[in-house]
């Protein structure tokens, strides 16, 4: 869907959006696409919808997990990297997926207290640098 063809001034909005190759079906694309059409409408047409970030969070007693971004390195890429964090007597997993120092994708279970420093660090396309060796620093204190 194309959210800046008007059609006879009148915008829809749907929950489930369609951009080129994806389908966007969360409260975040929407409220997104929302701001797209009233900036818009109020004369702002220097922003575009350009798609939203993946993201999902399950929501069942006893258990936390979320994703966002990409859940897997696209094609076995060698430019991607994989980190993994396991600490089965927490029952604690977590997996970040890294591309040219810059967070692209993670999965969280058993504890989500990462998800909106990781959202943001997604969305506004941060390099990691020195959060980079913190995270390691983690990986060493849980694999003793």
């Amino acid at each position: 869907m194309n959210i800046y063809a008007p059609m006879k001034r009148c915008f829809c909005y749907w929950r489930n959006c369609r951009v080129p190759g994806f389908l966007y079906g969360i409260t975040a694309a929407a409220e997104q696409q929302a701001e797209i059409v009233a900036r818009y409408l109020c004369g702002d047409i220097s922003k575009y919808y350009s798609g939203s970030l993946l993201m999902n969070i399950l929501k069942m007693h006893g258990t936390e997990l979320c994703s966002l971004g990409l859940a897997e390195i696209p094609n076995n890429d060698p430019t991607y990297e994989e980190i993994v964090f396991i600490d089965k007597a927490k029952r604690y997993y977590k997996k970040c997926i890294v591309h040219n120092d810059k967070l692209v994708g993670a999965i969280l279970i058993g504890d989500k207290s990462e998800f909106l420093e990781y959202r943001n660090l997604i969305e506004n396309k941060l390099e990691l640098s020195e959060k980079r060796y913190s995270c390691y620093a983690v990986v060493t204190q849980l694999n003793r």
